[in-house]
């Protein structure tokens, strides 16, 4: 008795085993059916609970074939509720959705098996119906390769929708790059497809054991020579293509380094005529002789000169990512505003790597100094200061700021205060979540005399 649980243990873990890449495939599809956030935390819960639908199929389908589905219609609305956090009317509409799913799986499934028939692969081959089958690994492999199979195609679909329902909401310049990403990776596959072409389609063209008369046949050669022309024609227009998005992001680059140089001359001449005003001011309260007037209006006018920083504009400059450097400007222009002192400094040659998509580290990067500048502003002495260098195997991007009140670090670590109604500490706590999900991103917080430092380190 014993040795034959034993037997039937032994065989559902071997049957699980061969089932794990399915399984790191189907969390991708579930979450994305559920529209979930891709978080490591959920990835073993998941894989044990459908470790436990995997078992559990595999005993019912030894004794009641057919019923095997009732295991999926149990387990899933568990997991939903525990891994995904699915309730009531929502885990009702995710389960709908998965139910949907399993049908179409099931059936894509169901064809690959009756693709196999004409290849001359036993379609027997694929199915796991008793316990001796669970022992046979060369069956379980081909399983656990049968739902991959049939797992991808639908993978790509629910890729490929959510690119097209993100593509609404890009810029039509982020659009027209995409396309001709695509357009490229479009004429590369026709490339290797042709010359593919060139080794395969003579086999069905002139016989299975036709490499030896191929090289002499007219025809062949023929052949040989017009998917030549067409490698040459596609090789030439994905090198047009690939010199032309250089190109364009090149011009995005200078484009945009102009315009923030355009922007900051144009506070800087904006300041040099109201300075002029403020001059006639300064001769006014000198003549009026009261010292403690004419310190305070000193002050003001040191203050107002504090916010003109030619070091900004040379720092913007070497920023060589647009989106970054839009960012950094909108906070400058921010700071100018509230006429609150900020200095920039970028090292030269800095690469900020594939760590964060621009997208992620614009959004980390907006909230850090969105928080600086509203708490720089106030404190009693306003200050704000951005500094990004290179650091051994990646980049660094500090946000000092000066603050009022008390800050301690434990305050920072998770969520932070923010005065702002109704998002008390939602713009660091999205920070924290984007971060998590990327390897190589840290966020560190130092409170030091009147300053809150915060560090971004992105890894190459």
């Amino acid at each position: 008795m014993l040795e034959t649980i034993w037997y039937h243990i032994t065989g559902l873990f071997w049957f699980c085993l061969y089932l794990l890449p399915e399984s790191l495939v189907l969390y991708e599809v579930t979450r994305r059916l559920v529209r979930a956030e891709h978080r490591k935390e959920q990835i073993l819960p998941f894989i044990l609970y459908m470790m436990g639908n995997y078992a559990c199929n595999r005993l019912i389908i030894f004794y009641a074939n057919g019923w095997n589905v009732l295991s999926s219609l149990v387990w899933y609305p568990i997991m939903l509720y525990r891994v995904f956090h699915k309730k009531g009317w929502d885990l009702l509409l995710s389960m709908l959705k998965i139910m949907l799913f399993m049908v179409v799986f099931e059936l894509s499934c169901a064809l690959l098996i009756n693709l196999v028939g004409p290849l001359g692969i036993p379609q027997d081959l694929f199915l796991l119906t008793t316990v001796d089958t669970l022992h046979n690994h060369t069956m379980e492999l081909a399983s656990g390769l049968l739902n991959l199979l049939g797992l991808l195609p639908m993978l790509t679909v629910l890729l490929i929708w959510d690119h097209l329902r993100q593509r609404k909401t890009l810029p039509a310049e982020t659009r027209r790059r995409h396309w001709l990403y695509a357009r490229c990776i479009i004429r590369v596959l026709l490339l290797v497809a042709s010359a593919f072409t060139v080794f395969s389609l003579p086999q069905f063209v002139f016989g299975p054991n036709s490499f030896a008369i191929t090289t002499k046949n007219p025809a062949y050669l023929v052949l040989v020579l017009a998917v030549a022309v067409m490698l040459a024609v596609a090789v030439s227009y994905m090198v047009q293509d690939i010199r032309y998005i250089l190109q364009l992001q090149r011009l995005n680059t200078l484009e945009q380094q102009q315009a923030i140089s355009n922007s900051l001359l144009q506070n800087l001449r904006y300041f040099r005529h109201n300075m002029v005003n403020m001059l006639y001011g300064l001769e006014g309260e000198l003549i009026g002789g009261d010292r403690k007037s004419v310190t305070a209006y000193y002050q003001q006018m040191r203050e107002k000169c504090m916010l003109v920083n030619n070091e900004n504009i040379a720092a913007l400059e070497r920023v060589t990512n647009p989106s970054v450097s839009a960012v950094l400007l909108h906070s400058v222009d921010k700071a100018r505003q509230l006429n609150l002192p900020m200095n920039l400094y970028v090292q030269e040659k800095v690469f900020f790597g594939r760590t964060l998509p621009d997208a992620d580290l614009c959004q980390v990067l907006g909230v850090l100094q969105d928080n600086a500048i509203e708490a720089a502003d106030k404190a009693e002495e306003r200050f704000v200061s951005v500094e990004i260098r290179n650091v051994e195997n990646g980049v660094e991007i500090i946000v000092k700021n000066t603050y009022a009140g008390e800050v301690t670090p434990d305050q920072l670590t998770r969520g932070g205060v923010s005065t702002k109604e109704g998002h008390e500490g939602q713009g660091l706590r999205s920070c924290y979540e984007i971060l998590a999900r990327r390897k190589g991103a840290f966020l560190n917080f130092w409170v030091t005399g009147q300053y809150v430092q915060a560090q971004l380190l992105l890894s190459r």
